[in-house]
């Protein structure tokens, strides 16, 4: 029977390859960032879990208020990258939590504007160096113009898919 499935699969991956080339994943692109981006997402969010007690949209959004001031939970999704919905969420654990306050728009009383309380701005604060720590261990194996080169590359790969986002 291991014959059989041997040959069967066999004769799936020639047709397959008949149909042209096929993608190494180990040196495709865009899966390389993608699992890169997971990893170090990954050890952040560990840190960051276990440190502060905070998941990723939510030290984001600490660290976004912190960085643009008071904003509506739109235009921190929107700074974010995130799914409105999981600003939401986070939203209300950062509220329970008495790292972020919520107010009425005066312009728009039907939209609620987010801002740091003391100590929100305090674990901010905190994030950000705790942040800046792990981001320079990341980089230590790299010289500086491998440092500037990558982080210009990965720049203009960020500002070239910054309007193809899902559904563009």
């Amino acid at each position: 029977m291991d014959k059989n499935k041997t040959a069967s699969r066999a004769i799936r991956d020639a047709a397959f390859q008949a149909r042209g080339p096929l993608i190494d994943l180990g040196t495709y692109l865009p899966f390389k960032l993608a699992v890169v981006a997971g990893r170090v997402s990954h050890l952040v969010a560990r840190s960051f879990e276990r440190e502060f007690g905070l998941h990723i949209p939510e030290w984001r959004m600490l660290v976004a208020l912190a960085n643009h001031g008071a904003s509506s939970a739109l235009r921190v999704a929107d700074l974010t990258s995130m799914d409105p919905a999981r600003v939401n969420r986070a939203q209300s654990r950062l509220r329970e939590l008495g790292l972020i306050a919520t107010g009425d728009d005066p312009e728009d009383r039907r939209r609620v504007i987010l801002s740091l309380t003391e100590a929100g701005l305090n674990v901010a604060h905190q994030i950000v160096q705790k942040a800046l720590a792990i981001e320079k261990g990341l980089f230590a194996s790299l010289d500086e113009g491998d440092r500037d080169r990558f982080d210009r590359i990965l720049t203009h790969l960020f500002e070239e898919t910054a309007d193809r986002g899902p559904g563009s």
